[in-house]
């Protein structure tokens, strides 16, 4: 998508993620609990490679990340928290993870 330019209105928010899914170039997104989430990120056989080589590994690396950090109790908590919070929380791993 060459605008990145999306709207939003008081009822939907961003994601933690919207960010970095805009930068790594999220070209659709749908709405799930009042939230933009990426649905499209272009070549639809691409979006597959990616979800299957790509979100995976990168899901694994921030949970274990995160379980390191803190106990399951606390990671609960966290999650509980607004999408700000959360991402502040769990930004150290999304920084690890990224560069792996």
């Amino acid at each position: 998508m060459s605008n990145k330019n999306f709207g939003f209105g008081t009822q939907i928010r961003k994601s933690p993620y919207f960010d970095s899914t805009v930068k790594w170039g999220a070209t659709g997104f749908s709405v799930y609990n009042h939230m933009y989430i990426p649905r499209d990120f272009g070549n639809p056989e691409q979006n597959f490679w990616n979800l299957i080589e790509k979100a995976k590994k990168y899901c694994l690396c921030t949970i274990n990340k995160l379980s390191e950090e803190f106990s399951d109790e606390e990671i609960k908590l966290i999650f509980k928290k607004e999408p700000e919070e959360i991402m502040k929380a769990t930004e150290f791993a999304s920084i690890h993870c990224e560069k792996e």
